[in-house]
């Protein structure tokens, strides 16, 4: 059964009401006659009728042709290839390249397919430029290592860190109008900690803590790798393990490589500018969260925080790190890429060897009853 439109007892006295209101009557006197042919007409009902009417006017469109059907195809490789070249593109932007080549279509319409075609709105994430040759470097890394069918089950993955005491809350709940319990402090220059750590497929290694106005040199660095990842590789790999280690000046320099070769450590040749390649980055990120929700205040928590968290980096979790993140899967992502990249032209081809995203670890870790030490002794 069709539902009872109320407007359509309007329609029933048009010349009435229209009349009246060229002479200028007002809506209670229109309709206070109308009442007396129709009680079921109200005022209202007139009031948003007259509204409308004397309101209307013929809308002024550019002309969009309805049948894109014939241009779809062309439509959607557009979409592709703004999207390809810059993420950031508007709905406009592709609607202007469309127009320039005699497409005409709307932004909605763009909109539609774009979610069609599986893009979604994201934030963006930013991190360090890469320089050319050192994409060309990261990706000849990955491809060599799959050719070898690399494991890294030999090595240990480490490197350096800062943990400060500060606030970053990004949410919070206000009553409206009262803008007061926005406000964070934060210090100018908050108190940090340095830390040194490294996990592997047995296990991590002892943890570091250097005080955060101290420089990490060579010397440091060396007293580290001796009291903190040396012991390790004796007593859980059996003196047969390769350390991994980013390009830092500490860690090339020639006392530091002087000292590897006395102490028979061999360490991989890793490629530049590539932290997002070492699974040690989640656990520092994984630590900074956790620290993050305690809300610390002084060095001293800080410091029983970090220690804390690092307790709960068993052997399993560090395998679990290193399987979610594994570099193995890091290195079939880049061949992807790069056999991609072969068959697309030379402006894709400058994008060899970008960064791309962790994944996400989930549930929680089973922590530990032995307790690392900071910087332990001789």
């Amino acid at each position: 059964m069709r539902s009872y439109n109320p407007s359509h007892k309007i329609y029933n006295h048009l010349r009435i009401i229209i009349g009246l209101r060229n002479q200028g009557s007002p809506v209670s006197t229109i309709a206070r006659e109308v009442k007396k042919i129709d009680s079921s007409v109200s005022y209202h009902m007139i009031w948003r009728f007259l509204k409308k009417f004397e309101s209307s006017s013929v809308p002024t469109r550019s002309y969009v042709p309805r049948s894109l059907s014939h241009s779809i195809p062309e439509i959607r490789n557009e979409i592709d290839h703004c999207y390809n070249h810059n993420s950031s593109t508007t709905s406009n932007d592709v609607v202007n390249r469309l127009k320039r080549k005699g497409i005409t279509i709307s932004s909605a319409h763009v909109r539609r397919l774009r979610k069609q075609m599986g893009y979604e709105k994201t934030t963006a994430k930013y991190c360090n430029m890469i320089k050319e040759n050192n994409k060309q470097t990261r990706l000849e890394f990955c491809r060599r290592n799959l050719e070898d069918f690399a494991t890294f089950r030999d090595c240990v993955f480490t490197d350096e860190s800062t943990v400060q005491i500060d606030c970053s809350t990004k949410f919070c709940y206000v009553r409206k109008g009262n803008h007061n319990p926005r406000l964070r402090s934060r210090a100018k220059h908050p108190a940090k900690l340095h830390i040194w750590g490294g996990i592997s497929y047995r296990g991590r290694t002892h943890l570091a803590i250097i005080p955060g106005h101290i420089r990490i040199n060579s010397r440091i660095y060396c007293k580290i790798i001796e009291r903190c990842l040396l012991p390790f590789i004796r007593k859980t790999h059996n003196g047969f393990a390769r350390i991994v280690q980013d390009n830092a000046p500490a860690h090339s320099s020639r006392f530091t490589q002087d000292n590897f070769r006395e102490w028979g450590l061999n360490a991989v040749g890793w490629p530049p500018e590539s932290p997002d390649l070492n699974p040690i980055e989640l656990v520092w990120g994984r630590m900074k969260t956790a620290i993050r929700s305690r809300r610390i205040r002084n060095l001293s928590d800080l410091k029983t925080a970090i220690i804390e968290n690092w307790n709960t980096l068993s052997p399993e979790l560090c395998t679990r790190y290193e399987q979610v993140n594994t570099i193995h899967n890091d290195l079939k992502q880049f061949n992807t890429l790069f056999r991609e990249l072969q068959k697309q032209t030379n402006e894709t081809l400058e994008q060899k060897g970008a960064r791309h995203f962790h994944f996400v670890i989930q549930g929680s870790p089973t922590k530990l009853k032995s307790t690392p030490t900071a910087l332990p002794p001789r």
